[in-house]
């Protein structure tokens, strides 16, 4: 089937391999590239949802402390603030559900379920806020939906976290680590605000203080370090914290102890705003590096992309280009070189041209020094060696034809006569009869050598 295919096909065909080959490995690229920015997309977003998070976690606190005050006192001042702080809540959770359609597509089971949990809790949550207003569920009872919805989002920043690659993760278990610490301090502030607003602890408080001074103290020193190690810009937010801490423990030991109404409110109330103050300000540093590191890993990946998508396409226009210039320049000259054989040959197979026709040579406009180059030259060498055998055989002189006619008269003399020969007897000629003197083998005539003309 090759044998049939012309030269600029066959070059055609070569040249559609290495753009398939070119195009099949960039392709391959440009897909890993298109893959990476994928996921560094998807840690953008993953970034962007712990943010939301952390700020759903503040507005549950915020609102928890003063549900806590309105049940005590039922101050209709607070239960002003309590109703404006609501709605803040509200839109904080609300803006979850973005999250979860951003993420859904992305493969992230485990983090969306994790969403769709937190979406849970803020729903019983808002449930809950009824018996809240009408006064008329118990302190313990009232922490519960509060501690479950913090708790939930803790968790959902654990998987956030888990899910996240490259630089952004680390910050993100730091925010998470921070995070719980900070729904613990809450949540003890909280237990604390009832025993001093009732100026009595009962047992279940007090079971609830010791497990989260318990989970505060396990979690704080390790997360804190791991935060600072992150961003040296939260060494004095540590600080701050650390000594937050122990102010808040030198006031969880009477309350402990049963000794609350000997507890300065505002010296309490001063330590553990402190406290949830620093964390929450942790949290958002750290929620900040992860999402501008996100975005500087989203950037380089799409540079990388734009890169190797641009390299390709130069590639395959330069192979484009390259091999049309090289099919050019090779089928070009052999077809000026088959076009001047064709006129050599044609020139030689032509009759016998007048007298006085010139042998024009024609000429082969083939300068390369290739294969074809030197096809070329012989097909001129031919064409000029034809041309001067002609020019010779034109200009050559004929001295046995002259003008090619032969003069009979000199054989005259030569020729005997015929004599008379008697009309009847024995001697008398037969019809048809030949005489002696004209018979061709006694008569000697030299046959004219006939010369053909050369024919260009």
């Amino acid at each position: 089937m090759l044998r049939r295919l012309k030269l600029r096909t066959k070059l055609r065909l070569l040249l559609a391999t290495a753009v398939v080959a070119t195009v099949g490995l960039g392709g391959a690229t440009v897909n890993d590239r298109v893959h990476a920015w994928r996921e560094t997309t998807t840690g953008s977003d993953l970034a962007e949802a712990s943010a939301r998070l952390g700020t759903l976690l503040h507005r549950t606190e915020v609102e928890a402390t003063l549900s806590v005050q309105y049940l005590s006192s039922g101050d209709p001042a607070v239960r002003r603030t309590l109703n404006a702080a609501r709605p803040k809540t509200d839109r904080a959770a609300r803006a979850l559900a973005i999250d979860r359609a951003t993420l859904a597509p992305s493969g992230l089971g485990d983090s969306v379920r994790s969403l769709t949990t937190v979406d849970r809790r803020w729903e019983a949550l808002r449930r809950s806020r009824i018996a809240i207003d009408r006064r008329t569920v118990g302190d313990v009872a009232m922490l519960l939906p509060f501690d479950d919805g913090t708790d939930a989002v803790v968790r959902a920043l654990d998987s956030l976290a888990a899910a996240t690659t490259g630089p952004p993760a680390r910050d993100l278990r730091a925010r998470a680590a921070i995070a719980s610490i900070e729904a613990g301090a809450a949540s003890e502030q909280t237990a604390l605000l009832v025993a001093i607003e009732r100026e009595e602890i009962s047992r279940p408080i007090v079971k609830h203080l010791v497990i989260r001074a318990a989970r505060q103290q396990a979690l704080r020193s390790l997360a804190l370090a791991a935060a600072t190690r992150r961003n040296r810009r939260l060494g004095t937010a540590a600080r701050e914290v650390e000594s937050a801490a122990a102010a808040v423990g030198r006031f969880r030991a009477p309350a402990l102890d049963r000794e609350v109404p000997f507890i300065s409110p505002a010296m309490w109330e001063r330590a553990t705003d402190r406290q949830l103050e620093a964390l929450r300000t942790i949290g958002r540093i750290l929620e900040n590096t992860a999402a501008d590191r996100a975005l500087a890993q989203r950037a380089g990946a799409r540079d990388r992309l734009v890169r190797a998508a641009q390299v390709v396409g130069a590639m395959l226009v330069a192979e484009l280009l390259i091999g049309i210039a090289l099919i050019r320049a090779i089928t070009r000259p052999i077809k000026d070189v088959a076009r001047a054989a064709l006129n050599v040959a044609k020139r030689l197979q032509e009759s016998s041209p007048a007298v006085g026709a010139e042998w024009v040579v024609a000429p082969v406009a083939v300068v390369t020094r290739d294969e074809v180059g030197a096809i070329a030259r012989a097909i001129r060498e031919v064409d000029d060696t034809s041309a001067d055998r002609a020019h010779q055989l034109r200009t050559a002189p004929s001295p046995d034809i002259g003008d090619g006619s032969v003069d009979f008269a000199r054989f005259a003399d030569e020729v005997p006569e015929v004599p008379d020969v008697p009309e009847d007897g024995d001697n008398a000629p037969r019809f048809g009869r030949i005489p002696p003197v004209l018979d061709p083998g006694s008569v000697a005539i030299p046959k004219p050598r006939v010369v053909e003309r050369f024919s260009p």
